[in-house]
Formats: C-alpha cells, sequence, structure tokens
C-alpha cells in the first residue's frame, strides 16, 4: 500500500522502494548461501518484492512511470542547469562533507555489525547524493538504521547491563537528530532550484514592469 501511495505521490522515486527492498533480499541471500541455508525462507520476502513493483503500475502514468527517471536523468540541459540535480559541492553543503567523516568514522568502529545490504545501501545511495544534492536525504534515511545498531553495541558494551537496553533507541535517535541536524543547520538540505546565473531571479518582476499587457484580453 506505501508503495501504490509513493507512486501517486513522487512517481519519479518510487521505483527506489523496489531498489531497496531488491538489495535487501540480494544480500540476505547471499548470506543464507554463505552458511548453506535454504532459500525457501526468501519466498514471502520476493513476493514482497513482486507486490511492491507490481502496485507502482496503479497510477494515472501506468507503465510510463517505470521510464520517467531514466527521461529525466538523460536530459542534458536539465540536469546541468537545475540545481538540485547538480553534485553538491563543499562550499555549498560543508554538513554533508562533514556527514561524510562521520560516517566513515563509525564505520569504522562499527563494521562487523554491518551487514551485506547495509553495504549495498551505502554504496548505491552514497553514490545517488553524491551525483545529485537532492538525494542527500536518502542516503541518511539509508544508512541510519546500520549506524544506530552499530552505535547501540558501542553504547551496549560502555553502559551497564540493565542499561544497554535503551541503547539502541537511543542512539537511533541520537543519530537522527545528528544527522538530520548537520544538514540543515547551515540550510543545505533547503538549497535546492535553479542556477540563478542562468535565470534571474528578477526576470518575471523586469517583465511584468516593463512589458505593456494588451488589450482586449487578450
Amino acid at each position: 500500500p506505501l508503495s501504490a501511495l509513493w507512486a501517486n505521490l513522487h512517481g519519479g522515486s518510487a521505483l527506489l522502494g523496489p531498489l531497496a527492498t531488491g538489495m535487501w533480499l540480494a544480500g540476505t541471500a547471499a548470506v543464507m548461501l554463505w552458511k548453506r541455508e535454504p532459500l525457501s525462507g526468501l519466498n514471502g520476502s520476493a513476493l514482497v518484492l513482486a507486490g511492491q513493483s507490481a502496485v507502482l503500475l496503479i497510477n494515472p502514468a501506468g507503465w510510463y512511470l517505470l521510464l520517467y527517471p531514466f527521461e529525466t536523468t538523460s536530459d542534458l540541459m536539465y540536469m546541468q542547469n537545475v540545481r538540485e540535480w547538480m553534485p553538491p559541492t563543499p562550499g555549498e553543503f560543508p554538513g554533508f562533507y562533514g556527514l561524510l567523516v562521520v560516517l566513515l568514522l563509525v564505520i569504522s568502529f562499527t563494521l562487523p555489525s554491518w551487514r551485506i545490504y547495509d553495504v549495498l545501501y551505502l554504496l548505491v545511495f552514497g553514490w545517488l547524493a553524491l551525483s545529485a544534492r537532492r538525494h542527500i536525504p536518502l542516503l541518511v534515511i539509508a544508512v541510519l538504521p546500520a549506524l544506530a545498531l552499530g552505535a547501540s553495541r558501542i553504547l551496549g558494551g560502555w553502559l551497564e547491563k540493565p542499561r544497554a537496553r535503551t541503547a539502541a533507541p537511543a542512539s537511533a535517535i541520537l543519530l537522527a537528530l545528528a544527522l538530520v541536524g548537520a544538514l540543515a543547520w547551515d540550510g543545505s538540505a533547503l538549497r535546492t532550484g535553479m542556477r540563478h546565473d542562468l535565470y534571474p531571479e528578477g526576470g518575471l518582476a523586469f517583465l511584468g514592469a516593463n512589458v505593456p499587457a494588451r488589450k482586449g484580453g487578450e
């Protein structure tokens, strides 16, 4: 149901849902094969992935929705002139690059707790975030569970056992606030829109003040 709703609210990104589920399924299957466990335990998850993909077609555009993201990204004029599709630069997005440094530090301490699909999330959504600033929030969402799990294990080792039970939810909340807050502190997450050097902000105001209106409602 959420995937069907997603396809009708923001169709271009709806493919990321099955992509994330597919990465989880592939990573889990790889571990099960390594342990020589039967893959029949993933039948239900495979059905979820199939249903999640099928309901994307329940939208006004039908199957064309699946092609829309590729048509958009293949339009070089659009990709090179709309700022939200441009790569984030350190000067404009210091919070994002600070996040990457923190992310790498946490990974270095918690790597044993990362699953294969966590690594896939990091690689795929990290590449998306580095290629277009509009995808930065997706990276935060994708890596937050793995970061929270790793941090909770670190905190659980430092704290007494009765308190260790609260380490996971507490660390998840703190990490969510820290990651989102770091990106929003300097307004990085809100810096989207067009390139003002190509599309001056005062263009419409100038036309409205200097181009006379036609008579007769034309």
